[in-house]
């Protein structure tokens, strides 16, 4: 039971740091004047990373205990450490493998060479 527990504290990390890149993600749209959809501009582009980052949690949990008996002390911090593994796991994997990011700064490059004049205009 426990076990299941710090899975759902672990991808509860995960869901956290992904609706904060989700807003991220929204804004950085707004700001390139790009119409944003979560599914196409967000899930389809950063699937590989989501997919990955979910695993994060059940990597956690599979290597938790190898790590607590060496590291005694962290098993105090162990719900904690289940949510900080599910979010900065989600956060590192995303970055590595996601493509939405990319294409927003895309956009925003091409319109700033536009507007600067090193481009015309398509």
């Amino acid at each position: 039971m426990q076990q299941i527990t710090l899975l759902i504290i672990g991808i509860a990390g995960f869901v956290f740091q992904s609706l904060c890149r989700l807003r991220s993600l929204s804004n950085d749209a707004f700001v390139a004047n790009m119409k944003f959809n979560w599914i196409e501009d967000y899930v389809k582009k950063d699937i590989y990373g989501i997919l990955a980052a979910a695993m994060s949690p059940f990597i956690w949990l599979y290597l938790f205990g190898e790590i607590t008996a060496k590291y005694p002390a962290l098993e105090g911090f162990t719900k904690t450490s289940f949510f900080i593994m599910g979010a900065m796991g989600s956060w590192a994997l995303q970055l590595m493998l996601g493509g939405a990011k990319k294409a927003i700064r895309k956009v925003v490059d091409e319109k700033t060479n536009i507007a600067d004049g090193k481009t015309e205009q398509p």
